[in-house]
């Protein structure tokens, strides 16, 4: 269930690309939300600062269990998940420029996989273990409102999701997407998670 709806962004590039694309967001509320991941991408993938970035996140709350339970029950894993600390996981792995070291070392920082335990999670760590060389460094993606869509997944109840979809110039097989929440009534990234492989 989790990959269909994370996939289902990519649908959005079909939209016309003349007009205003985000069918459940006004024009403003796109603005805002466009804004609050370009935030926290820069702080990610320009400034490699994982802290800053996850603190540009919501805080940790019962959604982002339920959305990523689908994920952990495939990889056989059962309780709870340190949110904060799997974000960070999930964000050093993917700024790792050799994808293949991300994947079989780390298990592309999927909770549940037997590599899991082997992210580091803070950069500090992560330089350590294999240094500045290995690592993107850059400007963030431009992001779309033809790449973006608000979907309400059932584990939420009918609550709704914000998916906006990027690429990145070193994945060549994959897409990722920023999952936004609405907290306070803002929009605000939640995690970045894997959009579709090719």
């Amino acid at each position: 269930m989790i990959r269909k709806f994370l996939a289902a962004v990519l649908c959005s590039l079909l939209v016309s690309a003349n007009a205003f694309a985000v069918d459940g967001l006004t024009e403003s509320e796109w603005t805002e939300a466009k804004s609050a991941a370009t935030q926290m991408l820069t702080k990610w993938l320009t400034d490699q600062d994982i802290t800053g970035a996850t603190l540009l996140m919501t805080a940790p709350d019962h959604r982002e269990t339920k959305l990523l339970a689908p994920l952990l029950a495939l990889n056989g894993r059962s309780g709870t998940l340190d949110i904060v600390e799997w974000r960070q996981k999930f964000l050093i792995c993917f700024l790792m420029l050799d994808h293949g070291t991300c994947a079989s070392l780390l298990g592309h920082g999927i909770p549940g996989s037997p590599e899991y335990a082997k992210c580091p999670a803070t950069m500090k760590d992560a330089l350590a273990q294999f240094g500045a060389a290995m690592f993107y460094k850059g400007r963030p993606p431009e992001i779309s409102d033809r790449n973006a869509m608000v979907f309400a997944p059932p584990e939420l109840g009918g609550q709704s999701i914000l998916l906006v979809g990027f690429s990145l110039p070193y994945l060549h097989r994959e897409s990722l997407m920023v999952v936004m929440l609405k907290e306070n009534g803002r929009w605000k990234p939640a995690f970045v998670f894997i959009g579709m492989v090719s």
